[in-house]
């Protein structure tokens, strides 16, 4: 079975033994880990249970160990990806298996405090996997999906600044009318958000992209390779 283990190297010495941080019975994988400006750390994976993928998360304080026993952030997840502010908060975005779909939640640990209660980012009864994030100086945390809005997959992204709430209706990032995924995203020192994806134009795949500068709108999309040249 695969478990997630973790070693550190402090600045000029050598890596310590691997503490395991799943659960050794239990088979662990897709490990994503984010550390804060004091140099805390925090973990999230996903973990079976016999019945159903967990996502878990584990948090080591700079100096400390890791924690005991894992958080459970929800059953039935996958795809953790984990995003820490210069605030010390943290932001884990997962897909959901529902009873008819999948969906993309999420959940916020403030610096000192737990995991707060799972929010739903997609669009209801809309297929949606494979969650990216990122998040700027000052806390605002953006993440895009792959979604299925009944006719074609398409990217979407969600936002939530500070202290506040997730938007409640996400950002369509590609053309509705063309199929869309693999997408990833990026955020730079001034909070501008670029997402790039995979998007097929009717003859060919082509590599996409779409910026965000700090409160404005998503651009309009960018072909970024060749025309008439299949792209991935």
């Amino acid at each position: 079975k695969g478990i997630i283990q973790s070693s550190t190297m402090p600045f000029g010495g050598t890596w310590t033994v691997p503490d395991t941080l799943s659960r050794p019975v239990r088979d662990a994988e897709n490990l994503q880990i984010a550390i804060d400006a004091d140099g805390n750390a925090t973990a999230v994976w996903t973990e079976f249970n016999g019945k159903k993928w967990i996502v878990r998360s584990s948090a080591k304080p700079f100096g400390g160990t890791w924690q005991e026993v894992p958080d459970t952030l929800t059953f039935g997840g996958d795809n953790p990806q984990i995003a820490i502010d210069a605030h010390g908060n943290i932001t884990a975005v997962w897909q959901k298996y529902e009873t008819t779909h999948n969906s993309i939640q999420s959940s916020t640990k403030p610096l000192g405090g737990i995991w707060g209660a799972p929010d739903t980012l997609s669009c209801p009864n809309q297929d949606a996997g494979n969650p990216q994030i990122v998040v700027n100086a000052s806390g605002c945390v953006t993440a895009i999906w792959r979604a299925n809005d009944g006719n074609n997959r398409i990217i979407q992204a969600s936002s939530r600044p500070f202290g506040g709430s997730w938007q409640k209706t996400p950002d369509n990032l590609s053309q509705s009318d063309q199929d869309a995924h693999h997408a990833r995203i990026a955020i730079d020192t001034n909070g501008t958000i670029t997402a790039v994806w995979n998007g097929f134009n009717g003859r060919n795949w082509a590599i996409q992209s779409s910026t965000k500068s700090l409160g404005s709108p998503w651009s309009i999309p960018d072909n970024l390779s060749q025309p008439g040249q299949d792209a991935d």
